[in-house]
Formats: C-alpha cells, structure tokens, sequence
C-alpha cells in the first residue's frame, strides 16, 4: 500500500498551493503588482513570474466577485500573458474584457488571483532515476515460508522534482513511500515556516456630495473698506481605490464644486451661482488613515485642499479643509478664507 506524503518548500513572498495530486505539477499563486482599469470593461493585471531561464508556465486568471470568499468566475476573454507557455519574467500583462463574462459588471467589488503551474520546459528532460532491486529477506523460521519482499525508495529521482518558482514561491512535491513487511523510511521533514500569501487587491469607487458655508474676508471689499463674503459650497466628490488585504490604500480623487452667494460685500448679487473643478489628486494610506491634498494657483488666488479620514465597509469618511488666499493685487486688496467639510461618502 503506498501512501503519499507532501513536502512543501517556500521561497519569498508567496505560499505554494496544496492541490497537487499524483503527476500533476502543483501550483503557486504569483504576486500581483497591480491592477489598472482601462476603456470598455478592460481590466488589466500585471504580475511577477519569477523562475529559471527556459522555464515554462501555465497561468490561470481567478476572479472572486465576493471579496475574496471564493474565486467562482472563470473569466475567458483573456489576453496577454496566460494560459500554457509563459515564460519567466517581471511586470506579466494579463488583459481580461470583464463584460465579455459578467453581466453585472461591477469591477471595483472584484479580487483577483493569478495562478501558475509548471509547464513545459526547454532543453533534454531530467534523467529518471530506476528503483532499486527489492530486497529480500531471508525466510521466517516461525512460518517456515517466505516474507513477501520490501521495497525501498532510494530517494527523489530529477524527473519527481517540480520546482515551481512563480512571484518567489516554490511548490510541493509527492514522496511516495512503501510499506511492507519491515519499516518503511521515515518521511522527509522541513524546518522551513510557511510565509503568507501575498495580498489580494480590489478596485473601489466611492461617490458623494459634501456641503458647507466657507466665508472670506477681504481688507478692501470692492473698494468700499473691510468687508466679508458667505458661500455656500457643494463638493460632488469621486474617489477610486485599490484596496489590498493588507489594508493598504491607494488611489486617486477629484471634484467639481458648485458655489452660491449667501452674503457679500455691498453691489454683490446675491444667490448668484459658479463653479469649479479640483485638480485630479493622489490617495494613499490605509483603510484607517486615507489621506490626498492638492493644490491650485491661479492669478486671482492661491487655493489649498487635505483630506484625512477612514475606509469602514462600504463607506469613506473624513474631513475636507479648504483654504484660499487672494493677493494685495486683487480688487479686494488681498484677503484669505477657508473652512472645513464633512465627508461621508459610498460605493
């Protein structure tokens, strides 16, 4: 009776996969670098496959569009580096055209994992090694017959040793060993800790409105003394992430703002309406710390903008502070204001 024992060996960052079974070569999940949307549903995901030169691979595309609870969707419509025959190498491009499989699309809710498998390589194949001749034992005095004889494994031939090096990781190997009539040779054992996997990444898009007054005060307000202006601003805010298991944050954001006069210096029109956009911002941080500020100078005044706030669930919040400064050359002669916005916004 031959019972089959797995040794895993672990390399980097990535941990090997415990599906191999009998001949088929094990796998190990590669590490994405990052996922990057581009037009009409096209979801590109670029990865590391490390391993020696000449070495071949079979990699798989996996698609969970529960978090990361089960990778159920088999996507098709692939390009790019996947399938069998992938060689080694930095930055692998994987192109999926999400709508050709999803109905629903819904691509900021999606994880993704790239599997590799050895495949083919170049070169002569490993020599395999023959097994010895049995041994066999000399004969039982007790049942005056002959033991049947016990064959033992001389070790792991070239050919049984699949090493699997995709983003850094090594897969395990099957060591038959048999029982006979005496002991069998003790398993292999390794000292090597296991290492997590790498994390997984998700692609989220938060949209929401942020309202408040913010009020400026000018030395000269339209040439008639000290005065102030009130408005009443409306941010219409849009927020992408790439969120990993780690916790990690990373992203961009922008907004249009719509403006109403409250209140103003005298000749004002007040109730009248303008608006403006907030330049394209980087986001980076963690779901307890997300962070992005910019800024915006013009010749009629110098414009600042934080954000600070946390990712829970399926909702961003924080504070937005705003200042502007106006200079001496102005026909208000100068002048500063600024103000703070909640921000509460979802998927």
């Amino acid at each position: 009776m031959v019972t089959f024992l797995l040794a895993f060996a672990f390399v980097g960052l990535t941990h090997a996969a415990a599906d191999a079974q009998g001949d088929q070569p094990p796998s190990t999940l590669a590490p994405i670098v990052r996922t990057e949307r581009a037009a009409a549903g096209v979801v590109r995901i670029v990865y590391n496959l490390n391993g020696a030169a000449g070495a071949l691979f079979r990699v798989a595309l996996e698609v969970s569009n529960d978090g990361g609870q089960s990778f159920v969707v088999r996507p098709s419509a692939l390009t790019g580096d996947v399938g069998p025959g992938v060689s080694a190498g930095s930055e692998k491009t994987i192109e999926w055209d999400s709508a050709k499989d999803i109905e629903d699309l819904q691509i900021e809710r999606l994880v993704f994992r790239v599997r590799v498998r050895a495949g083919a390589q170049t070169g002569s194949p490993a020599p395999i090694a023959s097994a010895p001749s049995p041994a066999v034992p000399p004969p039982n005095p007790t049942s005056g017959g002959t033991t049947a004889g016990v064959k033992k494994s001389g070790g792991l031939s070239k050919g049984a040793i699949a090493a699997l090096v995709g983003g850094g990781a090594a897969a395990g190997v099957g060591v038959a060993v048999s029982k006979g009539g005496g002991s069998s040779s003790p398993p292999p054992s390794s000292n090597t800790p296991s290492t997590p996997a790498p994390p997984t990444t998700t692609l989220r898009t938060f949209r929401g409105t942020a309202t408040g007054p913010i009020t400026f005060s000018f030395p000269n307000c339209l040439s008639r003394g000290p005065g102030s202006q009130t408005e009443d601003w409306t941010f219409m805010l849009v927020v992408s992430l790439t969120v990993t298991s780690t916790g990690a944050v990373s992203g961009s954001a922008n907004a249009g703002v719509t403006r109403v006069l409250a209140s103003g210096c005298p000749g004002t029109a007040v109730g009248s309406t303008s608006t403006f956009g907030l330049p394209l911002s980087q986001v980076t941080g963690t779901t307890s710390s997300v962070m992005f500020s910019g800024t915006n100078a013009t010749a009629a005044s110098n414009n600042q903008w934080t954000f600070t706030g946390t990712l829970a669930a399926d909702v961003l919040s924080g504070t937005l502070e705003y200042a502007s400064t106006f200079p001496p050359s102005s026909a208000s002669g100068g002048g500063s204001g600024s103000a703070r916005f909640a921000v509460n916004i979802r998927e």
